[in-house]
């Protein structure tokens, strides 16, 4: 999307850029990935992530963590 006004030089939207920081220990918390998919995969995430009453973002952390915990990976590091 080059030279659309809601993005970067790069050509991402500025949110990925953004960075904040924890207030306890001062770590950068940063956008990692993004995903992509259909407009139908999103929709169904986002009647999932209602259906749990969660956020898309959180629900897939979820899954991520039991994925990981049923794989015998080691405890996931905290997000934030």
């Amino acid at each position: 999307m080059k030279g659309n006004a809601a993005t970067s030089s790069n050509g991402e939207s500025p949110s990925a850029n953004r960075e904040s920081t924890e207030s306890a220990g001062n770590s950068i918390v940063r956008n990692i990935f993004s995903i992509r998919g259909t407009v139908a995969w999103r929709e169904w995430l986002e009647r999932f992530a209602v259906h749990q009453r969660v956020t898309p973002t959180a629900l897939i952390d979820r899954a991520l963590t039991e994925a990981a915990r049923r794989a015998g990976f080691d405890k996931p590091p905290p997000r934030h």
